[in-house]
């Protein structure tokens, strides 16, 4: 299994402005990211999330343990999960990319939180 680290630069040239590269695919040894965007928010907002695909065409199973971007001081890997009824957001230490099948980074479960 292999580690790799996403960097979201790639992903997200046009962000504060509006980030929508969903037309993009950016591949690296069988794993495709694509279908890539974050909400545009007002300058005085501190932090942002952004969502993405990630497919995994690779011959094995592979890791993201990691993201970062020069727009952000922080960033982390998200999960929302139902704790006692309610909807808490937790990060996780990485994401496990089944081979043969597509990792979606969406509102309301994995996401990526740009911070700072």
């Amino acid at each position: 299994m292999n580690s790799i680290r996403l960097l979201i630069v790639f992903l997200f040239p046009f962000f504060p402005i509006i980030a929508d590269a969903a037309n993009e695919t950016v591949g690296l040894d069988g794993l495709l990211v694509s279908k890539s965007w974050s909400q545009a928010l007002p300058a005085v907002a501190k932090n942002g999330v952004a969502y993405l695909t990630i497919e995994n065409n690779s011959p094995g199973q592979e890791k993201l343990i990691s993201a970062s971007s020069p727009i952000a001081e922080r960033v982390e890997i998200h999960s929302h999960q139902h704790v006692d009824g309610v909807m808490k957001m937790r990060k996780v230490e990485h994401v496990d990319l089944v081979q043969g099948t597509a990792t979606i980074f969406e509102p309301g479960g994995l996401h990526v939180m740009l911070i700072g």
